[in-house]
Protein backbone atom coordinates (compact mmCIF):
# COMPACT_ATOMS: atom_id res chain seq x y z
CA UNK A 1 0.00 0.00 0.00
CA UNK A 2 2.80 2.40 0.93
CA UNK A 3 4.65 1.46 -2.25
CA UNK A 4 1.62 2.35 -4.42
CA UNK A 5 1.15 5.63 -2.54
CA UNK A 6 4.82 6.53 -3.09
CA UNK A 7 4.55 5.84 -6.82
CA UNK A 8 1.39 7.95 -7.03
CA UNK A 9 3.08 10.92 -5.32
CA UNK A 10 6.11 10.71 -7.64
CA UNK A 11 3.84 10.53 -10.71
CA UNK A 12 1.89 13.58 -9.52
CA UNK A 13 5.08 15.58 -8.93
CA UNK A 14 6.46 14.72 -12.36
CA UNK A 15 3.17 15.72 -13.99
CA UNK A 16 3.21 19.02 -12.10
CA UNK A 17 6.80 19.76 -13.17
CA UNK A 18 5.98 18.92 -16.79
CA UNK A 19 2.95 21.23 -16.69
CA UNK A 20 5.01 24.03 -15.14
CA UNK A 21 7.65 23.64 -17.84
CA UNK A 22 5.00 23.87 -20.57
CA UNK A 23 3.60 26.97 -18.92
CA UNK A 24 7.07 28.57 -18.83
CA UNK A 25 7.63 27.84 -22.51
CA UNK A 26 4.20 29.23 -23.35
CA UNK A 27 4.87 32.40 -21.36
CA UNK A 28 8.23 33.01 -23.06
CA UNK A 29 6.60 32.62 -26.46
CA UNK A 30 3.73 34.95 -25.61
CA UNK A 31 6.25 37.73 -24.86
CA UNK A 32 9.21 36.97 -27.14
CA UNK A 33 12.36 39.03 -26.64
CA UNK A 34 13.37 39.30 -30.28
CA UNK A 35 12.09 38.59 -33.76
CA UNK A 36 13.90 35.24 -34.04
CA UNK A 37 12.32 34.06 -30.77
CA UNK A 38 8.91 35.04 -32.13
CA UNK A 39 9.63 33.30 -35.42
CA UNK A 40 10.79 29.99 -33.98
CA UNK A 41 8.03 29.96 -31.36
CA UNK A 42 5.50 30.16 -34.19
CA UNK A 43 7.27 27.53 -36.27
CA UNK A 44 7.78 24.95 -33.52
CA UNK A 45 4.32 25.41 -31.97
CA UNK A 46 2.37 25.13 -35.21
CA UNK A 47 -0.18 22.31 -34.67
CA UNK A 48 1.01 20.28 -37.67
CA UNK A 49 4.61 20.39 -36.38
CA UNK A 50 3.56 19.33 -32.87
CA UNK A 51 1.46 16.47 -34.20
CA UNK A 52 4.37 15.20 -36.25
CA UNK A 53 6.58 15.31 -33.15
CA UNK A 54 4.11 12.97 -31.45
CA UNK A 55 4.15 10.72 -34.50
CA UNK A 56 7.94 10.32 -34.08
CA UNK A 57 7.35 9.16 -30.49
CA UNK A 58 4.76 6.67 -31.74
CA UNK A 59 7.27 5.16 -34.17
CA UNK A 60 9.96 5.22 -31.48
CA UNK A 61 7.74 2.99 -29.35
CA UNK A 62 7.05 0.84 -32.41
CA UNK A 63 10.75 -0.12 -32.40
CA UNK A 64 10.36 -1.55 -28.89
CA UNK A 65 7.22 -3.33 -30.03
CA UNK A 66 9.10 -4.89 -32.97
CA UNK A 67 11.73 -6.30 -30.62
CA UNK A 68 9.19 -8.09 -28.41
CA UNK A 69 9.63 -11.83 -28.07
CA UNK A 70 6.68 -14.23 -28.16
CA UNK A 71 5.51 -15.54 -24.79
CA UNK A 72 6.08 -19.18 -23.79
CA UNK A 73 3.12 -21.46 -24.47
CA UNK A 74 1.76 -23.84 -21.82
CA UNK A 75 -0.40 -26.79 -22.82
CA UNK A 76 -2.10 -29.01 -20.18
CA UNK A 77 -4.32 -32.00 -20.91
CA UNK A 78 -5.89 -34.49 -18.48
CA UNK A 79 -8.19 -37.47 -19.27
CA UNK A 80 -9.66 -40.46 -17.40
CA UNK A 81 -7.84 -43.70 -18.00
CA UNK A 82 -9.15 -47.29 -17.68
CA UNK A 83 -7.06 -47.85 -14.56
CA UNK A 84 -9.34 -45.65 -12.44
CA UNK A 85 -7.07 -42.67 -12.52
CA UNK A 86 -5.97 -39.81 -14.75
CA UNK A 87 -3.45 -39.45 -17.51
CA UNK A 88 -2.14 -35.89 -17.55
CA UNK A 89 0.24 -34.12 -19.93
CA UNK A 90 1.87 -30.72 -19.56
CA UNK A 91 4.05 -29.08 -22.19
CA UNK A 92 5.89 -25.76 -21.91
CA UNK A 93 7.16 -24.55 -25.27
CA UNK A 94 9.01 -21.43 -26.28
CA UNK A 95 8.94 -20.16 -29.86
CA UNK A 96 12.23 -19.25 -31.51
CA UNK A 97 11.83 -16.98 -34.52
CA UNK A 98 14.29 -18.21 -37.11
CA UNK A 99 15.73 -16.30 -40.04
CA UNK A 100 16.32 -13.06 -38.12
CA UNK A 101 12.64 -12.04 -37.95
CA UNK A 102 13.06 -9.84 -34.86
CA UNK A 103 16.02 -8.02 -36.36
CA UNK A 104 14.13 -7.55 -39.63
CA UNK A 105 11.08 -6.16 -37.83
CA UNK A 106 13.36 -3.77 -35.96
CA UNK A 107 14.89 -2.52 -39.22
CA UNK A 108 11.40 -1.90 -40.66
CA UNK A 109 10.37 0.02 -37.53
CA UNK A 110 13.58 2.10 -37.61
CA UNK A 111 13.00 2.94 -41.28
CA UNK A 112 9.40 3.95 -40.58
CA UNK A 113 10.59 6.19 -37.77
CA UNK A 114 13.07 7.77 -40.19
CA UNK A 115 10.24 8.59 -42.60
CA UNK A 116 8.27 10.12 -39.71
CA UNK A 117 11.31 12.30 -38.93
CA UNK A 118 11.49 13.52 -42.52
CA UNK A 119 7.79 14.38 -42.38
CA UNK A 120 8.49 16.41 -39.26
CA UNK A 121 11.28 18.20 -41.13
CA UNK A 122 8.86 18.84 -44.02
CA UNK A 123 6.39 20.47 -41.61
CA UNK A 124 9.22 22.64 -40.19
CA UNK A 125 10.21 23.68 -43.71
CA UNK A 126 6.67 24.67 -44.62
CA UNK A 127 6.06 26.46 -41.29
CA UNK A 128 9.33 28.44 -41.46
CA UNK A 129 8.62 29.64 -44.99
CA UNK A 130 5.03 30.49 -44.09
CA UNK A 131 5.80 32.45 -40.92
CA UNK A 132 8.85 34.22 -42.36
CA UNK A 133 6.57 35.62 -45.08
CA UNK A 134 3.82 36.53 -42.59
CA UNK A 135 6.15 38.30 -40.15
CA UNK A 136 7.61 40.41 -42.97
CA UNK A 137 4.11 41.01 -44.28
CA UNK A 138 3.05 42.46 -40.92
CA UNK A 139 5.78 45.10 -41.17
CA UNK A 140 4.73 45.81 -44.76
CA UNK A 141 1.09 46.22 -43.74
CA UNK A 142 2.10 48.77 -41.10
CA UNK A 143 3.98 50.74 -43.75
CA UNK A 144 1.05 50.61 -46.15
CA UNK A 145 -1.38 51.62 -43.40
CA UNK A 146 0.80 54.65 -42.60
CA UNK A 147 0.70 55.63 -46.26
CA UNK A 148 -3.06 55.12 -46.41
CA UNK A 149 -3.63 57.29 -43.31
CA UNK A 150 -1.34 59.99 -44.68
CA UNK A 151 -3.18 59.91 -48.02
CA UNK A 152 -6.53 60.17 -46.26
CA UNK A 153 -5.36 63.16 -44.23
CA UNK A 154 -4.11 64.85 -47.42
CA UNK A 155 -7.33 64.25 -49.34
CA UNK A 156 -9.49 65.42 -46.44
CA UNK A 157 -7.30 68.47 -45.88
CA UNK A 158 -7.62 69.55 -49.51
CA UNK A 159 -11.39 69.10 -49.36
CA UNK A 160 -11.51 71.31 -46.26
CA UNK A 161 -9.57 74.00 -48.11
CA UNK A 162 -12.03 73.92 -50.98
CA UNK A 163 -14.99 74.18 -48.60
CA UNK A 164 -13.49 77.32 -47.07
CA UNK A 165 -13.71 78.99 -50.49
CA UNK A 166 -17.48 79.01 -50.29
CA UNK A 167 -19.14 78.77 -53.66
CA UNK A 168 -17.08 76.65 -56.08
CA UNK A 169 -16.79 76.96 -59.84
CA UNK A 170 -17.40 73.84 -61.98
CA UNK A 171 -13.71 72.91 -62.12
CA UNK A 172 -13.35 73.17 -58.36
CA UNK A 173 -16.52 71.10 -57.83
CA UNK A 174 -15.11 68.35 -60.03
CA UNK A 175 -11.83 68.47 -58.08
CA UNK A 176 -13.71 68.02 -54.79
CA UNK A 177 -15.56 65.03 -56.25
CA UNK A 178 -12.29 63.50 -57.46
CA UNK A 179 -10.77 63.84 -53.96
CA UNK A 180 -13.89 62.31 -52.39
CA UNK A 181 -13.57 59.28 -54.69
CA UNK A 182 -9.85 59.02 -53.94
CA UNK A 183 -10.66 59.17 -50.22
CA UNK A 184 -13.21 56.37 -50.50
CA UNK A 185 -10.79 54.28 -52.54
CA UNK A 186 -8.11 54.73 -49.88
CA UNK A 187 -10.58 53.83 -47.12
CA UNK A 188 -11.29 50.54 -48.92
CA UNK A 189 -7.56 49.78 -49.15
CA UNK A 190 -7.10 50.64 -45.49
CA UNK A 191 -9.94 48.34 -44.46
CA UNK A 192 -8.51 45.47 -46.53
CA UNK A 193 -5.08 45.98 -44.94
CA UNK A 194 -6.56 46.07 -41.43
CA UNK A 195 -8.43 42.83 -42.04
CA UNK A 196 -5.28 41.16 -43.40
CA UNK A 197 -3.32 42.26 -40.34
CA UNK A 198 -6.01 41.04 -37.94
CA UNK A 199 -6.15 37.71 -39.74
CA UNK A 200 -2.39 37.17 -39.34
CA UNK A 201 -2.41 38.26 -35.68
CA UNK A 202 -5.39 35.99 -34.99
CA UNK A 203 -3.44 33.05 -36.41
CA UNK A 204 -0.44 33.94 -34.22
CA UNK A 205 -2.68 34.03 -31.14
CA UNK A 206 -4.21 30.67 -32.01
CA UNK A 207 -0.69 29.18 -31.94
CA UNK A 208 0.93 31.10 -29.06
CA UNK A 209 -2.16 31.61 -26.91
CA UNK A 210 -4.49 34.48 -26.14
CA UNK A 211 -1.85 36.12 -23.97
CA UNK A 212 0.26 36.83 -27.04
CA UNK A 213 0.51 40.51 -27.94
CA UNK A 214 2.69 41.60 -30.84
CA UNK A 215 5.45 44.05 -30.08
CA UNK A 216 5.79 45.70 -33.47
CA UNK A 217 9.36 46.73 -32.66
CA UNK A 218 10.26 43.07 -33.18
CA UNK A 219 9.17 43.11 -36.82
CA UNK A 220 12.07 42.97 -39.31
CA UNK A 221 13.01 46.04 -41.33
CA UNK A 222 12.88 46.28 -45.10
CA UNK A 223 15.79 44.15 -46.29
CA UNK A 224 18.33 46.03 -48.38
CA UNK A 225 21.15 43.48 -47.95
CA UNK A 226 20.47 39.91 -48.98
CA UNK A 227 22.71 36.92 -48.21
CA UNK A 228 24.58 35.11 -50.94
CA UNK A 229 23.48 31.49 -50.90
CA UNK A 230 24.76 28.38 -52.66
CA UNK A 231 23.34 24.88 -52.44
CA UNK A 232 26.19 22.41 -52.98
CA UNK A 233 24.20 19.40 -51.85
CA UNK A 234 20.42 18.99 -51.52
CA UNK A 235 19.43 17.92 -48.02
CA UNK A 236 15.79 18.91 -47.72
CA UNK A 237 12.96 16.70 -46.45
CA UNK A 238 12.02 15.45 -49.93
CA UNK A 239 15.56 14.27 -50.66
CA UNK A 240 15.93 12.67 -47.23
CA UNK A 241 12.54 11.00 -47.54
CA UNK A 242 13.55 9.39 -50.84
CA UNK A 243 16.51 7.77 -49.11
CA UNK A 244 14.36 6.69 -46.17
CA UNK A 245 11.78 5.18 -48.56
CA UNK A 246 14.55 3.07 -50.11
CA UNK A 247 15.68 2.05 -46.61
CA UNK A 248 12.11 1.04 -45.71
CA UNK A 249 11.65 -0.96 -48.91
CA UNK A 250 14.97 -2.70 -48.29
CA UNK A 251 13.98 -3.48 -44.69
CA UNK A 252 10.63 -4.90 -45.84
CA UNK A 253 12.44 -7.06 -48.38
CA UNK A 254 14.65 -8.38 -45.58
CA UNK A 255 11.55 -9.08 -43.47
CA UNK A 256 9.90 -10.93 -46.36
CA UNK A 257 13.00 -13.14 -46.73
CA UNK A 258 13.09 -13.84 -42.98
CA UNK A 259 9.46 -14.93 -43.09
CA UNK A 260 10.48 -17.71 -45.46
CA UNK A 261 11.88 -19.44 -42.39
CA UNK A 262 9.47 -21.34 -40.11
CA UNK A 263 9.31 -20.71 -36.38
CA UNK A 264 10.55 -23.39 -34.03
CA UNK A 265 8.66 -24.14 -30.81
CA UNK A 266 10.48 -26.36 -28.33
CA UNK A 267 10.30 -27.16 -24.60
CA UNK A 268 9.97 -29.80 -21.88
CA UNK A 269 7.04 -32.19 -21.62
CA UNK A 270 5.83 -34.15 -18.60
CA UNK A 271 3.30 -37.00 -18.56
CA UNK A 272 1.81 -38.47 -15.39
CA UNK A 273 -0.47 -41.49 -14.98
CA UNK A 274 -2.40 -42.28 -11.76
CA UNK A 275 -4.62 -45.23 -10.81
CA UNK A 276 -3.50 -48.81 -10.62
CA UNK A 277 -0.15 -47.70 -11.93
CA UNK A 278 1.47 -44.43 -10.93
CA UNK A 279 4.03 -43.34 -13.44
CA UNK A 280 5.71 -40.05 -14.39
CA UNK A 281 7.73 -39.57 -17.56
CA UNK A 282 9.67 -36.64 -18.94
CA UNK A 283 10.46 -35.70 -22.53
CA UNK A 284 10.89 -33.00 -25.11
CA UNK A 285 8.19 -31.42 -27.30
CA UNK A 286 8.97 -29.76 -30.64
CA UNK A 287 6.75 -28.27 -33.30
CA UNK A 288 7.56 -26.45 -36.55
CA UNK A 289 5.60 -25.72 -39.73
CA UNK A 290 6.96 -27.66 -42.68
CA UNK A 291 8.06 -25.28 -45.50
CA UNK A 292 6.52 -27.39 -48.24
CA UNK A 293 3.59 -25.46 -49.71
CA UNK A 294 4.95 -21.93 -49.25
CA UNK A 295 8.32 -20.22 -48.85
CA UNK A 296 6.74 -16.75 -48.98
CA UNK A 297 7.83 -16.41 -52.60
CA UNK A 298 5.00 -14.00 -53.36
CA UNK A 299 5.90 -11.77 -50.41
CA UNK A 300 9.56 -11.71 -51.39
CA UNK A 301 8.74 -10.88 -55.01
CA UNK A 302 6.41 -8.07 -53.96
CA UNK A 303 8.99 -6.58 -51.55
CA UNK A 304 11.68 -6.81 -54.25
CA UNK A 305 9.47 -4.90 -56.70
CA UNK A 306 8.75 -2.23 -54.09
CA UNK A 307 12.49 -1.82 -53.52
CA UNK A 308 13.11 -1.37 -57.26
CA UNK A 309 10.28 1.16 -57.41
CA UNK A 310 11.70 3.17 -54.47
CA UNK A 311 15.18 3.23 -56.04
CA UNK A 312 13.80 4.39 -59.40
CA UNK A 313 11.66 7.05 -57.71
CA UNK A 314 14.73 8.31 -55.86
CA UNK A 315 16.69 8.77 -59.11
CA UNK A 316 13.83 10.49 -60.94
CA UNK A 317 12.87 12.91 -58.17
CA UNK A 318 16.51 13.69 -57.37
CA UNK A 319 16.92 14.95 -60.93
CA UNK A 320 13.82 17.11 -60.55
CA UNK A 321 15.16 18.53 -57.29
CA UNK A 322 18.31 19.67 -59.10
CA UNK A 323 16.18 21.55 -61.62
CA UNK A 324 14.06 23.00 -58.81
CA UNK A 325 17.22 24.16 -57.01
CA UNK A 326 18.43 26.02 -60.10
CA UNK A 327 15.03 27.66 -60.55
CA UNK A 328 14.95 28.83 -56.92
CA UNK A 329 18.48 30.25 -57.09
CA UNK A 330 17.62 32.19 -60.25
CA UNK A 331 14.32 33.45 -58.78
CA UNK A 332 15.98 34.50 -55.51
CA UNK A 333 18.76 36.36 -57.29
CA UNK A 334 16.27 38.21 -59.49
CA UNK A 335 13.87 39.19 -56.68
CA UNK A 336 16.56 40.27 -54.21
CA UNK A 337 18.31 42.40 -56.86
CA UNK A 338 15.04 44.16 -57.69
CA UNK A 339 14.55 45.02 -54.03
CA UNK A 340 18.15 46.23 -53.70
CA UNK A 341 17.91 48.41 -56.79
CA UNK A 342 14.50 49.87 -55.96
CA UNK A 343 14.23 53.46 -54.89
CA UNK A 344 15.23 53.88 -51.24
CA UNK A 345 12.48 54.80 -48.81
CA UNK A 346 14.31 58.02 -47.93
CA UNK A 347 14.16 59.14 -51.57
CA UNK A 348 10.47 58.36 -51.80
CA UNK A 349 9.75 60.26 -48.61
CA UNK A 350 11.78 63.21 -49.86
CA UNK A 351 9.80 63.35 -53.08
CA UNK A 352 6.61 62.97 -51.08
CA UNK A 353 7.60 65.87 -48.83
CA UNK A 354 8.44 68.03 -51.86
CA UNK A 355 5.00 67.31 -53.25
CA UNK A 356 3.34 68.54 -50.05
CA UNK A 357 5.51 71.65 -50.11
CA UNK A 358 4.30 72.43 -53.63
CA UNK A 359 0.77 71.55 -52.59
CA UNK A 360 0.82 74.05 -49.73
CA UNK A 361 2.00 76.72 -52.15
CA UNK A 362 -0.96 75.92 -54.42
CA UNK A 363 1.06 75.13 -57.54
CA UNK A 364 -0.05 71.48 -58.02
CA UNK A 365 -3.45 70.53 -59.40
CA UNK A 366 -5.70 67.87 -57.94
CA UNK A 367 -5.01 65.24 -60.60
CA UNK A 368 -1.25 65.34 -59.93
CA UNK A 369 -1.77 65.17 -56.15
CA UNK A 370 -3.89 62.03 -56.41
CA UNK A 371 -1.64 60.47 -59.02
CA UNK A 372 1.50 61.03 -56.97
CA UNK A 373 -0.06 59.50 -53.87
CA UNK A 374 -1.24 56.51 -55.87
CA UNK A 375 2.20 56.08 -57.41
CA UNK A 376 3.85 56.11 -54.00
CA UNK A 377 1.40 53.53 -52.68
CA UNK A 378 1.75 51.31 -55.75
CA UNK A 379 5.54 51.59 -55.53
CA UNK A 380 5.49 50.17 -52.01
CA UNK A 381 3.02 47.47 -53.02
CA UNK A 382 5.35 46.35 -55.82
CA UNK A 383 8.42 46.58 -53.59
CA UNK A 384 6.73 44.54 -50.87
CA UNK A 385 5.60 41.92 -53.37
CA UNK A 386 9.16 41.35 -54.57
CA UNK A 387 10.47 41.36 -51.00
CA UNK A 388 8.03 38.62 -49.97
CA UNK A 389 8.91 36.59 -53.05
CA UNK A 390 12.60 36.85 -52.15
CA UNK A 391 11.90 35.89 -48.51
CA UNK A 392 9.81 32.91 -49.59
CA UNK A 393 12.52 31.72 -51.98
CA UNK A 394 15.29 32.28 -49.44
CA UNK A 395 13.69 29.96 -46.89
CA UNK A 396 13.02 27.35 -49.56
CA UNK A 397 16.73 27.46 -50.35
CA UNK A 398 17.61 27.15 -46.64
CA UNK A 399 15.47 24.00 -46.62
CA UNK A 400 17.19 22.61 -49.73
CA UNK A 401 20.58 23.33 -48.22
CA UNK A 402 19.67 21.58 -44.96
CA UNK A 403 20.57 24.56 -42.75
CA UNK A 404 17.00 25.54 -41.90
CA UNK A 405 17.23 25.18 -38.11
CA UNK A 406 20.41 27.27 -37.95
CA UNK A 407 19.03 30.28 -39.81
CA UNK A 408 17.61 33.54 -38.47
CA UNK A 409 14.82 35.62 -39.88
Amino acid sequence: MRHKLFIGIITLLLSHLSFAQEEAISSSCQKPGDKNKLFWCLVKNKPEVKLQEIDIKVHDNAISEALQMPNPELEVESIDNKAGGLTSEATLKHTFELGGKRSSREQVAIAEKGISETRHLAELEEASREFAVKIYRLRQINTELELANENLETFKGIQRQYKKLGRLNPEQSVSVSVFEIAEQETELKKEALSQEKNRILSEFQSILGRGFALNEKLLPDLRSDWPNINVDEIKNSIHLNLKREVDLASAKYGLAKSESWPDLSIGPKIEQTTGNVNETTFGLALSMPLPILSLNGGGRAKASSELQKAELQKRLISNRLEQYKNFLLSSYLSSSKIVQKSVKRANIQKRHKNLHSLLNRGVVNSALVIEMHREVFEFYEGLHEHELKAIDTLWRLYALKGTLLKEEI
